[in-house]
């Protein structure tokens, strides 16, 4: 068992495929999540239409072995569906696979479709099977899957222990006029690891795809080989996408 249906969705609602595939240090998975009603028969009755009907979305999970998954927002579609009277109103299925990473973009293909008593409203009598289906292209900004947030209020967040090799500390963040991220290092017991403060950081602006984080006196991180350290982020005005070491 990977992925089931919990006590937040519907009854009729079933986990339908699940496409991985693994993406800069973790793996990635787009979830199909089919709705359903049963019993339904559509006003009026439509020759080829069975009592019920479905929907499929797509959801987003996230794991770091290809094993053990996590739904990201269970319910929230990564994929929305087109507007009631288009060709993806109905169904989504992306192309298994990565995504295809153009310029600082990712390319997702997908296939969709409108149910059959939807074309009938609105007198189109195409076969699901035909020209009712059709490929869609779908961007995404690189890393852009999820963000952490933060708003008018400075927030802060604190990475579980690291290791890394010594690098410099690079961050795809997209940030308000008046906004600003910062990081610094800290122990396992909370202590600053000078040089590596807040206070020293100097802070990271506008949007940016891969801008080097820096401290006064400092451009690249360093660590006991020992000893591994906490990453602590304050944002204002902010979304992080990502960050790496390197």
């Amino acid at each position: 068992m990977v992925l089931f249906r919990d006590g937040l969705d519907d009854p009729d609602t079933q986990m339908y495929e699940h496409q991985t595939y693994p993406y800069e240090s973790m793996w990635i998975g787009q979830l199909r999540v089919m709705h359903g009603r049963k019993g339904f028969i559509p006003k009026p009755p439509i020759r080829d239409v069975r009592p019920g009907f479905k929907q499929v979305v797509v959801e987003l999970t996230a794991g770091r072995d290809g094993r053990n998954w996590t739904r990201v927002c269970p319910g929230q579609r990564f994929l929305p569906l087109g507007g009631k009277d288009s060709w993806d109103a109905d169904y989504l299925n992306l192309w298994p696979g990565k995504p295809l990473l153009i310029g600082d973009e990712l390319w997702f293909y997908y296939h969709g479709a409108i149910r059959r008593e939807r074309l009938a409203a609105l007198g189109r009598t195409n076969s699901f099977a035909n020209d009712d289906m059709h490929i869609g292209l779908a961007t995404l900004r690189r890393d852009g899957f999820v963000s952490l947030n933060a708003a008018d209020t400075p927030g802060m967040v604190v990475t579980r222990p690291l290791t890394f090799e010594p690098g410099a500390l690079h961050v795809n963040a997209e940030i308000a006029d008046g906004g600003y991220l910062k990081a610094e290092l800290r122990d396992a017991a909370g202590t600053v690891f000078k040089p590596y403060s807040l206070t020293d950081c100097k802070p990271v602006t506008g949007d940016v795809m891969k801008a080097t984080v820096k401290w006064a006196g400092a451009s690249e991180l360093k660590r006991p080989q020992d000893q591994s350290l906490r990453l602590v982020f304050q944002l204002k005005n902010a979304k992080l996408y990502s960050f790496w070491i390197e």
